[in-house]
């Protein structure tokens, strides 16, 4: 006798034979299984619960016979917690619950949806678990019985391999379209000059090519030899604040660091290569690659899943690629900024030079009258410099202005700017200071350079080295850039008609005389 009626067997088997051959789009292959099946054993619901990737929960397949797609979509059977349906999946054996035994049916299985029978078997196909396929309320009053089973048995395997095609197929347009999005990447990331863009860009691409719930940029600090983190998302703002605002490791405790290759993790319960891999409570799996170019490593990718065995092979092949072109535009940026910093920075001293000054200031100016701050600007120059290069040689000078820049830098604010201006002629931006302490801090400045015992400067007249100083403000000596550097000028030129070794403030009524005059007593002005 049997089993269900054959010519309906026969004619189901065809139908979805022929709807799969005609395009292997998992939906099309979900419609025809649950259609099909579900109208052949008279079945009121029909859902396919596939394997996930991480392998912790079998989950519910959209479309569904019967089914609403809100009620389908949010079916999910933890593969960790005992029953039915996932004993049936995990033990593979077929799973028949009668009407008369409906009460073992867990009512979690369909929420809203009353059970009162029940027919499932597992889907597999070469040698891999796939998923399983679940049959509920039978139309008739009888409900499943034991042919009923069978048949689903013997259909079971069919539907393994048209599942699994579909799934396949799904894949390799999965990596397809991971491949063209590489390739959109690599155009990207050659156009990005900056590496601020190039961080924030490479966190976009990672969102979108990978099953991630957080990530990091960790780069090399060439200073600390420190992996830094530059950028990352998906982290708690508590974890940021005690984590992410200190450096993160030392480059050689670093797995990727020192064996310079990609690191996947897919259950961090059971991993001991790197003391860092579970860096919060939530993280299961983790996939780091480096970032390199050639032979030079420049940080990794962090990525983590809170879900066990997120990544795979392709999954690491794919974030090395990517990892790549990073490194290759982290070298090209470096280059980039190097280059630039090159062309605003003065050779010799380390200081900015004359063509930062005139941007920068503006800068300020434009902030200092929007806000109606004061700003005060600041130029010096060295007294009597030819006669040091005369009497010790061009490099002994040029030891002397790299100690002398060296000198302002330490006694000015991280918020003060300086530059050498040109020859022997240096100056400094003091953002929101008046006069009074523009004059206060040239004061400091001039006395400490004179104190300071300079490597032959018993050669110079007086018998040690110092400097003048010019200070002028906006508002009260200019309106503009131009007119605040001009000023401050006319008061260096003040300070060396009164003798040198002397801090002068620009005022408009002394322009033939000095004005708020700071320096030594008035017996040594007078000297050459």
């Amino acid at each position: 006798m049997p089993l269900v009626g054959g010519n309906k067997k026969l004619k189901m088997f065809h139908e979805v034979s022929q709807s799969s051959s005609k395009g292997p789009a998992l939906v099309t292959v979900l419609k025809e299984i649950t259609e099909r099946v579900g109208e052949t054993l008279q079945a009121h619901a029909v859902a396919v619960f596939l394997y996930n990737e991480q392998g912790e929960y079998l989950l519910a397949q959209e479309p569904s016979r019967g089914l609403n797609p809100g009620v389908t979509n949010d079916l999910k059977l933890d593969m960790t917690v005992p029953g039915p349906l996932s004993d049936s999946f995990r033990d593979s054996k077929p799973l028949l619950i009668a009407r008369r035994n409906s009460k073992n049916i867990n009512s979690s299985i369909l929420p809203d949806y009353k059970v009162v029978d029940l027919i499932a078997n597992p889907l597999s196909t070469r040698g891999k678990d796939i998923g399983l396929i679940v049959l509920a309320n039978k139309m008739n009053r009888k409900g499943f019985t034991a042919r009923d089973l069978k048949f689903l048995e013997l259909l079971s395997p069919q539907i393994s391999v048209f599942l699994d095609n579909a799934l396949l197929y799904r894949k390799s347009e999965e990596k397809l379209a991971q491949l063209t999005s590489l390739i959109r990447v690599v155009d990207a990331i050659n156009t990005v000059s900056s590496l601020d863009h190039l961080y924030n860009l490479a966190l976009d691409v990672i969102k979108g090519l990978f099953r991630v719930d957080k990530a990091l940029i960790n780069i090399v600090n060439n200073q600390t030899g420190l992996l830094e983190t530059v950028r990352s998302f998906g982290y708690s703002q508590e974890y940021i604040r005690s984590h992410l605002s200190h450096p993160f490791e030392k480059v050689e405790k670093c797995y990727v660091m020192r064996f310079d290759g990609a690191f996947l993790c897919l259950d961090v319960a059971e991993e001991g290569r790197c003391p860092n891999i579970s860096i919060d409570k939530d993280t299961r799996s983790v996939l780091c690659v480096p970032v390199r170019s050639g032979k030079n490593t420049y940080g990794i990718l962090h990525m983590a899943s809170d879900a066990r065995n997120a990544f795979d092979d392709d999954d690491a092949t794919l974030a090395n690629a990517i990892g790549e072109q990073i490194g290759m535009a982290v070298e090209s940026a470096r280059l980039f900024e190097e280059i630039n910093r090159l062309a605003i920075t003065d050779g010799l001293t380390g200081l900015y030079n004359v063509r930062h000054l005139k941007r920068v200031l503006g800068e300020e100016v434009r902030r200092s009258l929007r806000y109606s701050r004061p700003l005060s600007f600041i130029m010096l120059d060295i007294d009597y410099f030819k006669v040091y290069n005369d009497n010790n040689g061009h490099p002994r000078g040029d030891d002397l202005l790299r100690i002398l820049a060296g000198l302002l830098r330490q006694n000015t604010r991280d918020v003060d700017t300086v530059f050498r201006y040109g020859g022997e002629e240096f100056s400094v931006i003091i953002p929101e200071v008046c006069k009074q302490e523009a004059f206060s801090m040239a004061d400091r400045i001039r006395r400490v350079i004179q104190d300071y015992a300079f490597s032959l400067e018993d050669g110079q007249p007086g018998g040690n080295l110092t400097v003048s100083m010019g200070v002028a403000n906006l508002p009260a000596d200019a309106v503009d850039s131009a007119e605040l550097i001009e000023k401050a000028d006319r008061a260096l030129y003040r300070a060396k008609q009164m003798g040198r070794n002397t801090a002068c403030s620009y005022a408009a009524e002394h322009d033939t005389d000095a004005s708020h005059v700071w320096g030594p007593s008035p017996d040594n002005r007078g000297q050459p």
